[in-house]
């Protein structure tokens, strides 16, 4: 099995933030890339982009090259950038809210997928090779404080 890792992606970088990325948008920025280093697994390694609807966008088309994929979240898969997404992931009654109501919504997305997965305090095995990963933030404050000393 072929392993590649990728990290801080960012995709809202390489594309509009409306969250449509066509297949042949995608490919003309990444194409070149993917078909150099083939592998039966993707890593990305947190920081997948801002917007929840176009990373689960770019991770499908990633997904045409690879077997399956893991992501884990980084503090850009976190932030809330704009008016509006903050007005989304507000804070309400039964919601974890803000930041964490971002992320749990990604990771919702990804179940809904076949061969992308997330790793976020748990294992995934891929043919007998186990990868991990947790979320972390710079002040430890994502760290469940019951769960770790």
């Amino acid at each position: 099995m072929k392993i590649a890792i990728m990290g801080d992606t960012h995709f809202d970088f390489w594309f509009s933030s409306s969250g449509i990325v066509s297949e042949q948008k995608f490919d003309s920025k990444f194409k070149a890339l993917l078909e150099s280093a083939p592998a039966d697994v993707l890593v990305i390694a947190g920081d997948i982009g801002h917007y929840n609807a176009q990373n689960i966008t770019c991770l499908k088309h990633l997904r045409r090259y690879y077997e399956r994929i893991l992501v884990t979240f980084g503090n850009h898969d976190y932030y809330l950038v704009t008016k509006s997404i903050v007005s989304k992931y507000q804070y309400k009654s039964g919601r974890l809210g803000g930041s964490r109501e971002r992320v749990a919504e990604m990771k919702t997305m990804i179940e809904l997928e076949d061969g992308i997965d997330y790793v976020d305090g748990n294992i995934i095995e891929i043919d007998g090779i186990s990868f991990g990963g947790a979320t972390g933030w710079y002040d430890g404050s994502l760290l469940d404080k019951n769960n770790h000393d």
